[in-house]
């Protein structure tokens, strides 16, 4: 695994697991781990730490189900094929493919226009807390709960995106070893259309710069990956996204 494939996949785990360390729900075994927040939807989340032989496919379907709330299974495919191996493997146990997202990474050797259009505002109280919330399942369809957001926001780096005085989407950075990692850029349906993703991708790729950041990750959708790929992201690998079926 080349050093860029496993800095973005490093930053990402470590943002699970600093959310969900907060809960004491964070666990590792030998090939491994897996993280729950109860009366939440993220990050509850299982994935490989190593691939070996005693990777059994029957490990996956009771540690998905132990949990009220769904847990998602990520499977990071780094060679561009072994993610269709995994599903013939998974299929017998009622587990299907739910989403795909691609890893992607960024040198950052320049700044971008700064547009006083778009503030971003890191959260900071309560009642900042609970509005992030309901963008975030807005722009997502999924939920961080606010008691997340109260026990993780020393650690994690909430944003806000406001525009024209209203808090119209939700951004995440989190740092590790030089690597800044964004993660939950999501624009309210609303206020789609305008540009505005964009705009916090400036801005962020501006705070890179600033921190000196050797290297920006993010996992990007298929309706979202075009717009990486012209601000100069590079899709290294990808992560497939399982459930057990309903």
């Amino acid at each position: 695994m080349n050093q860029r494939i496993s800095a973005n996949i490093h930053n990402l785990t470590d943002l699970w697991k600093t959310g969900s360390e907060a809960f004491q729900s964070y666990f590792e075994q030998d090939d491994y781990a897996y993280c729950y927040i109860p009366r939440s939807q993220w990050p509850n989340r299982l994935w490989l730490t190593q691939i070996s032989n005693s990777t059994a496919p029957a490990k996956i379907p009771p540690l998905l189900a132990v949990h009220q709330d769904p847990m998602t299974f990520s499977f990071f495919d780094t060679t561009l094929g072994d993610g269709e191996n995994i599903f013939s493997l998974l299929a017998p146990y009622g587990i299907s493919e739910k989403s795909m997202q691609w890893g992607m990474s960024f040198t950052p050797n320049k700044t971008f226009p700064a547009d006083d259009q778009l503030t971003v505002q890191r959260i900071s109280s309560a009642t900042n807390m609970e509005g992030w919330s309901v963008n975030f399942q807005l722009a997502f369809g999924y939920c961080i709960s606010v008691e997340t957001l109260e026990k993780t926001a020393d650690k994690i780096e909430y944003y806000h995106l406001v525009y024209q005085n209203e808090n119209v989407g939700t951004l995440l950075l989190h740092q590790t070893d030089g690597v800044l990692g964004i993660h939950s850029l999501g624009i309210i349906p609303a206020m789609r259309g305008k540009g505005l993703a964009k705009k916090a991708m400036y801005w962020a790729l501006n705070k890179a710069i600033s921190r000196k950041a050797r290297l920006v990750t993010l996992q990007a959708s298929a309706m979202a990956k075009p717009m990486y790929e012209k601000l100069g992201f590079t899709s290294e690998f990808i992560m497939r996204n399982f459930h057990l079926k309903q």
